[in-house]
């Protein structure tokens, strides 16, 4: 089943990355830059950033758990090889997989996949650094991101959908300061979010809300259908008040080190009628 699951990912036309993590607008302006990247380390998948490989982006790992699995049942990753990449160009760069590997029968990667094309990178990933590790999914967990892949061109639209109106309505709330989101980006950060992300801005945002983290506090404590929960890309509307949870040991110099503002609260807007989602943070926030 887990091999079932790695082609079929494999064999999809769009990558979805992630623009935001638990800071704030700086992480935007970060990833935005991921197309001038050969290779991608991601965290989280999330908004819908196209075909990265037609940016230059010839290996991405991302987080199965978010957006693709989309209901926070399973814990997974996945590494999505292009296809693209010469790994024979430059040998010296890449001895693992251009001498012979004595693990494996003495076999040269790049030599033994030319029938199949440039994917020695993956393929040596799938025979030995997976079969040394044992980084192995469960069948059920496959079986569940793949139920979840089936439905995440439509439920990013939806996503992307909701948290644009989401952004729109708490830039204009009187109790919020500002709202990370790349539609309300400016700059470079702004231009980076037009070019790559032209298939929607994914669900995931930030907002800086006024009073500190005293406010913040009250406000997560007075949502009642979006949940207080620190995993992100459910299809259920998340939110969460990093200053006094999952960073809530840092002293406040570290925390805005690490871009953490004391009234910033992340946001993973779900699937919910919006209607419902903007009802439950305007009550909310008129108890602040």
């Amino acid at each position: 089943m887990a091999s079932t699951f790695f082609a079929r990912i494999k064999r999809t036309n769009n990558v979805f990355e992630t623009s935001f993590s638990t800071s704030t607008a700086s992480t935007f302006r970060k990833t935005a830059l991921f197309a001038d990247c050969r290779f991608l380390s991601l965290t989280v998948v999330s908004v819908a950033a196209n075909n990265s490989s037609k940016y230059a982006s010839e290996n991405s790992g991302s987080n199965l758990t978010k957006f693709i699995g989309g209901h926070g049942t399973s814990i997974g990753g996945i590494i999505v090889d292009s296809g693209n990449f010469d790994w024979e160009a430059f040998p010296e760069r890449q001895p693992a997989l251009n001498n012979p590997d004595p693990s494996y029968g003495g076999a040269i990667w790049t030599e033994a996949v030319k029938p199949l094309g440039p994917i020695a990178y993956i393929l040596k990933a799938r025979t030995t650094i997976l079969r040394d590790m044992g980084a192995a999914m469960s069948p059920f967990n496959a079986f569940m991101f793949i139920q979840g892949l089936e439905t995440l061109a439509l439920r990013m639209r939806e996503h992307s959908s909701n948290a644009e109106k989401v952004a729109e309505y708490l830039s204009n709330h009187d109790s919020v300061e500002s709202v990370s989101y790349p539609s309300h980006m400016e700059g470079y950060a702004k231009e980076r979010a037009d070019k790559y992300l032209s298939k929607g801005n994914g669900g995931l945002m930030g907002f800086e809300i006024k009073g500190g983290i005293e406010a913040g506090k009250k406000f997560i404590n007075a949502l009642e259908m979006v949940y207080h929960v620190a995993n992100i890309g459910d299809s259920r509307s998340l939110a969460i008040h990093p200053g006094s949870t999952t960073h809530s040991q840092l002293n406040e110099e570290e925390l805005l080190a690490a871009g953490i503002t004391p009234g910033y609260v992340r946001l993973s807007i779900g699937l919910e009628h919006i209607d419902d989602i903007i009802a439950d943070f305007e009550q909310a926030l008129a108890k602040i």
